[in-house]
Protein backbone atom coordinates (compact mmCIF):
# COMPACT_ATOMS: atom_id res chain seq x y z
CA UNK A 1 0.00 0.00 0.00
CA UNK A 2 1.19 3.56 -0.92
CA UNK A 3 0.25 6.83 0.67
CA UNK A 4 1.75 10.37 0.21
CA UNK A 5 3.27 11.66 3.08
CA UNK A 6 6.05 13.80 1.51
CA UNK A 7 4.16 16.82 3.18
CA UNK A 8 5.66 15.51 6.49
CA UNK A 9 8.15 13.86 5.22
CA UNK A 10 9.47 18.02 4.02
CA UNK A 11 8.02 18.88 7.24
CA UNK A 12 10.30 16.93 9.27
CA UNK A 13 13.51 17.67 7.20
CA UNK A 14 12.69 21.46 8.46
CA UNK A 15 12.71 20.79 11.93
CA UNK A 16 16.45 19.56 11.19
CA UNK A 17 17.62 21.69 8.93
CA UNK A 18 16.86 24.48 11.30
CA UNK A 19 19.08 22.53 14.35
CA UNK A 20 17.79 20.86 17.24
CA UNK A 21 14.12 19.97 17.05
CA UNK A 22 11.86 20.56 20.09
CA UNK A 23 11.61 16.90 20.66
CA UNK A 24 15.03 16.02 20.56
CA UNK A 25 16.64 16.50 24.66
CA UNK A 26 18.97 13.52 23.39
CA UNK A 27 17.44 10.85 26.47
CA UNK A 28 13.95 9.51 26.35
CA UNK A 29 11.37 10.97 27.91
CA UNK A 30 10.91 10.10 31.59
CA UNK A 31 7.87 7.44 31.53
CA UNK A 32 10.14 5.07 29.03
CA UNK A 33 12.32 5.10 31.82
CA UNK A 34 10.21 4.13 34.53
CA UNK A 35 8.56 1.48 32.62
CA UNK A 36 11.69 0.45 30.46
CA UNK A 37 11.98 -3.15 32.83
CA UNK A 38 8.84 -4.05 31.55
CA UNK A 39 9.72 -3.72 27.81
CA UNK A 40 10.35 -7.26 26.13
CA UNK A 41 12.76 -6.73 22.57
CA UNK A 42 13.20 -7.05 19.90
CA UNK A 43 12.04 -3.56 19.65
CA UNK A 44 10.16 -1.20 16.79
CA UNK A 45 11.29 2.60 17.33
CA UNK A 46 8.38 3.98 15.33
CA UNK A 47 9.46 7.56 14.49
CA UNK A 48 12.69 7.55 16.28
CA UNK A 49 14.06 10.99 15.11
CA UNK A 50 18.16 10.71 16.49
CA UNK A 51 17.64 7.55 17.94
CA UNK A 52 17.86 8.47 22.12
CA UNK A 53 15.03 6.23 23.01
CA UNK A 54 16.44 3.23 20.48
CA UNK A 55 19.85 3.71 22.12
CA UNK A 56 18.77 3.33 25.61
CA UNK A 57 16.43 0.67 25.06
CA UNK A 58 20.16 -1.01 23.03
CA UNK A 59 22.11 -0.07 26.42
CA UNK A 60 20.07 -2.09 28.34
CA UNK A 61 20.56 -5.10 25.67
CA UNK A 62 17.27 -5.25 23.33
CA UNK A 63 18.25 -5.57 19.83
CA UNK A 64 16.24 -2.27 18.45
CA UNK A 65 14.98 -1.44 14.85
CA UNK A 66 14.08 2.66 14.14
CA UNK A 67 12.66 4.24 11.57
CA UNK A 68 12.35 7.62 10.53
CA UNK A 69 11.49 9.47 7.52
CA UNK A 70 14.33 12.33 7.58
CA UNK A 71 17.44 11.21 6.36
CA UNK A 72 19.43 13.46 9.03
CA UNK A 73 18.27 12.08 11.60
CA UNK A 74 18.65 8.69 10.50
CA UNK A 75 22.37 9.73 10.11
CA UNK A 76 22.25 11.33 13.46
CA UNK A 77 21.02 8.04 15.30
CA UNK A 78 23.31 5.72 13.67
CA UNK A 79 26.62 8.22 14.45
CA UNK A 80 25.40 8.36 17.93
CA UNK A 81 24.64 4.27 18.57
CA UNK A 82 28.60 3.94 16.65
CA UNK A 83 29.65 6.17 19.38
CA UNK A 84 28.77 4.42 22.10
CA UNK A 85 29.35 0.86 19.97
CA UNK A 86 26.07 -0.32 20.12
CA UNK A 87 24.39 -2.38 17.31
CA UNK A 88 21.34 -0.91 16.46
CA UNK A 89 19.19 -1.27 12.82
CA UNK A 90 18.16 2.20 11.91
CA UNK A 91 16.33 2.53 8.88
CA UNK A 92 14.99 5.88 6.37
CA UNK A 93 11.61 3.99 6.13
CA UNK A 94 8.42 5.37 5.64
CA UNK A 95 5.95 4.11 8.96
CA UNK A 96 3.08 3.13 6.63
CA UNK A 97 4.92 1.02 5.07
CA UNK A 98 4.69 -1.23 7.57
CA UNK A 99 0.91 -2.21 6.31
CA UNK A 100 2.66 -4.55 4.21
CA UNK A 101 5.55 -5.96 6.28
CA UNK A 102 6.22 -9.72 7.41
CA UNK A 103 7.98 -8.00 10.92
CA UNK A 104 6.99 -8.87 14.17
CA UNK A 105 7.59 -6.93 17.26
CA UNK A 106 6.66 -7.86 20.88
CA UNK A 107 7.19 -4.30 21.93
CA UNK A 108 6.32 -1.27 19.99
CA UNK A 109 7.79 2.33 20.61
CA UNK A 110 5.92 5.92 19.41
CA UNK A 111 7.54 8.65 21.27
CA UNK A 112 6.13 11.54 19.57
CA UNK A 113 4.72 10.18 16.07
CA UNK A 114 1.26 9.55 16.48
CA UNK A 115 0.31 12.44 17.31
CA UNK A 116 1.54 14.25 14.03
CA UNK A 117 -1.93 12.98 12.52
CA UNK A 118 -3.99 14.26 15.33
CA UNK A 119 -5.95 16.11 12.78
CA UNK A 120 -6.14 13.66 9.95
CA UNK A 121 -8.77 10.54 10.32
CA UNK A 122 -7.42 8.31 7.61
CA UNK A 123 -3.79 8.96 8.31
CA UNK A 124 -4.44 7.51 12.06
CA UNK A 125 -6.71 4.71 11.07
CA UNK A 126 -4.14 3.36 8.52
CA UNK A 127 -0.99 4.15 11.69
CA UNK A 128 -2.79 2.34 13.82
CA UNK A 129 -3.45 -0.45 10.85
CA UNK A 130 0.31 -0.42 10.23
CA UNK A 131 0.95 -0.61 13.96
CA UNK A 132 -1.40 -3.69 14.20
CA UNK A 133 0.18 -5.55 11.56
CA UNK A 134 4.00 -5.62 12.84
CA UNK A 135 2.97 -5.95 16.66
CA UNK A 136 3.04 -9.37 17.72
CA UNK A 137 -0.45 -10.74 19.50
CA UNK A 138 -0.48 -9.74 22.61
CA UNK A 139 2.57 -7.62 21.86
CA UNK A 140 2.66 -4.03 23.60
CA UNK A 141 2.82 -0.28 22.48
CA UNK A 142 4.36 2.17 24.20
CA UNK A 143 3.16 5.19 23.14
CA UNK A 144 3.77 9.17 23.69
CA UNK A 145 1.07 11.64 21.92
CA UNK A 146 0.38 15.34 22.81
CA UNK A 147 -2.29 16.15 24.69
CA UNK A 148 -5.07 18.67 23.19
CA UNK A 149 -3.82 21.78 23.50
CA UNK A 150 -5.32 25.35 24.54
CA UNK A 151 -6.23 27.82 21.31
CA UNK A 152 -3.00 29.69 21.18
CA UNK A 153 -0.69 27.93 23.11
CA UNK A 154 2.90 26.79 22.00
CA UNK A 155 2.95 23.41 22.15
CA UNK A 156 1.45 21.06 19.51
CA UNK A 157 -1.80 20.04 20.13
CA UNK A 158 -3.07 16.81 19.96
CA UNK A 159 -5.55 14.16 21.54
CA UNK A 160 -8.39 14.48 24.80
CA UNK A 161 -8.12 11.21 26.31
CA UNK A 162 -11.91 10.04 24.47
CA UNK A 163 -10.25 10.57 20.96
CA UNK A 164 -6.67 8.74 22.11
CA UNK A 165 -8.80 5.66 23.48
CA UNK A 166 -11.04 5.42 20.33
CA UNK A 167 -8.24 5.68 17.66
CA UNK A 168 -7.64 2.25 19.32
CA UNK A 169 -10.51 0.82 19.86
CA UNK A 170 -10.37 -1.62 17.35
CA UNK A 171 -8.34 -4.80 19.05
CA UNK A 172 -6.29 -2.95 21.52
CA UNK A 173 -7.01 -2.96 25.37
CA UNK A 174 -5.47 -0.08 27.14
CA UNK A 175 -3.77 -0.98 30.40
CA UNK A 176 -2.69 2.52 31.25
CA UNK A 177 -2.91 5.94 30.28
CA UNK A 178 -1.24 9.17 32.19
CA UNK A 179 -0.69 12.75 31.49
CA UNK A 180 2.97 14.20 32.21
CA UNK A 181 4.99 17.15 30.93
CA UNK A 182 7.27 16.75 29.15
CA UNK A 183 10.53 18.19 28.33
CA UNK A 184 11.36 20.34 25.38
CA UNK A 185 14.97 21.24 24.46
CA UNK A 186 16.87 23.87 26.73
CA UNK A 187 16.48 26.75 23.45
CA UNK A 188 12.41 26.31 23.76
CA UNK A 189 12.12 26.09 27.25
CA UNK A 190 13.50 29.43 27.38
CA UNK A 191 11.70 30.78 24.43
CA UNK A 192 8.23 29.55 25.84
CA UNK A 193 8.78 29.71 30.01
CA UNK A 194 4.98 29.37 30.14
CA UNK A 195 3.81 26.55 28.33
CA UNK A 196 3.37 23.07 29.35
CA UNK A 197 3.79 20.21 27.42
CA UNK A 198 1.05 18.54 28.16
CA UNK A 199 1.27 14.67 27.13
CA UNK A 200 -0.29 11.65 27.17
CA UNK A 201 1.63 8.39 28.32
CA UNK A 202 -0.17 5.42 27.21
CA UNK A 203 0.74 1.32 27.21
CA UNK A 204 -1.88 -0.13 24.75
CA UNK A 205 -2.06 -4.11 24.52
CA UNK A 206 -2.37 -5.75 20.94
CA UNK A 207 -5.75 -7.82 21.98
CA UNK A 208 -6.88 -9.52 18.91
Amino acid sequence: MTIDNTAYQEGFREHYAEGRPVWDIGRPQAPFVEIADQVKGPILDVGCGTGSVAIFFAEKGHAVTGLDLVDKAIERAREKAAGKNLEVTFLVKDAFTLIDSDWRFPSIIDSGLFHVFADDLERQRLYVKALARVVEPDGTLYLLAAKDQPEGSAALSGYSRDELRNAFSEGWKFESIKEFVAEVTPEVALKHPDTKWTTWFAVIKRSA
